[in-house]
């Protein structure tokens, strides 16, 4: 566009050659989920079954037509069958799940759950005696078996664990592990079932997944590499490169949550420096395959 145009003027054109087709199929994934959780898992059902009737109907046109939507129905014929099954089906079962009830009444509970998340660390600031710190983690995990009472409660639903930063910190995703405590309803609008307040260290914990310790090591060194850099940067280094943010400090915490960068540190930030490194990788590629540099200015000998 000219930069000396009339800004109202809209280039159209630009749109024209935009290919939309997999939007409908998106915005069915996306609104059906959001809708489903915000108002009930039928909503998501009823949103999956109509994109799904209006994929076929449109779909039959298309063909006859030898329209080129008929692969972008088709994903939406597809992903409208994903949101009415596996999807709602999933929003159900958190919505009744037995636990809820539990921790609507703030029961008293023994849990075996299985940590899926490693433990995110609550900063608090000192007061008193206290030093400002981490003595909280947050510990996403699934539900393997609850007893509150001398009753058995059955779910298998997404829990939180709040814990106590000593003895809790070191989990890894995949190990099993029990614990007591006071449930709490959690946040609406999720597919998480409860919050757990957890008393004291984990008990009956069981092994990680190789693949686990496997990275944790991976972790563990690059800390190690770190530690020579100032404190901030030794702790920035592994939250940009691996997500771990466990020895960031608060202030570098606090200016990326402010600049709204702190997604850099999580699964955006393992796809930006994906991107990177192929770019890398395509870069050295075609600088070794072009050759040297060549002048067709160079001027001529003669003998």
């Amino acid at each position: 566009m000219n930069p000396s145009a009339d800004p109202s003027e809209v280039d159209t054109a630009s749109w024209r050659g935009q290919d939309l087709r997999l939007v409908p199929a998106a915005a069915t994934a996306w609104l059906g989920t959001l809708s489903g959780l915000l108002g009930g898992w039928w909503i998501t059902m009823l949103c999956g079954a109509v994109a799904v009737v209006l994929a076929i109907t449109a779909g039959v046109r298309a063909h006859r037509t030898a329209s080129r939507w008929v692969v972008g129905l088709g994903a939406l014929a597809v992903l409208g069958v994903l949101t009415a099954g596996p999807v709602a089906l999933r929003i159900r079962a958190a919505e009744h799940d037995d636990l809820r009830a539990a921790a609507a009444r703030g029961s008293e509970v023994t849990t075996k759950v299985v940590v899926t998340e490693r433990p995110r660390p609550v900063r608090g600031a000192g007061y008193a005696d206290r030093r400002a710190g981490t003595r909280l983690v947050v510990i996403a995990a699934t539900v393997d078996t609850v007893v509150t009472g001398e009753r058995a409660v059955d779910s298998a639903g997404r829990i939180l664990l709040l814990a106590p930063a000593e003895g809790w910190t070191d989990l890894l995703p995949g190990q099993q592990v029990t614990a007591s405590g006071r449930l709490a309803p959690a946040k609406g609008a999720e597919l998480t079932v409860a919050v757990l307040s957890v008393r004291g260290p984990p008990s009956a914990l069981g092994p990680a997944p190789w693949w686990q310790r496997a990275a944790e090591s991976l972790r563990t060194g690059l800390r190690e590499l770190c530690a020579v850099l100032p404190e901030e940067q030794a702790g920035l280094v592994p939250g940009l490169v691996v997500g771990d943010t466990s020895t960031l400090s608060p202030r570098v915490e606090r200016e990326f949550t402010d600049s709204g960068m702190s997604h850099l540190m999580a699964v955006s930030g393992d796809i930006v420096r994906a991107t990177h490194g192929a770019c890398q990788v395509a870069s050295c590629a075609s600088a070794s395959t072009a050759g040297p540099p060549t002048s067709t200015n160079a001027p001529s000998t003669t003998s």
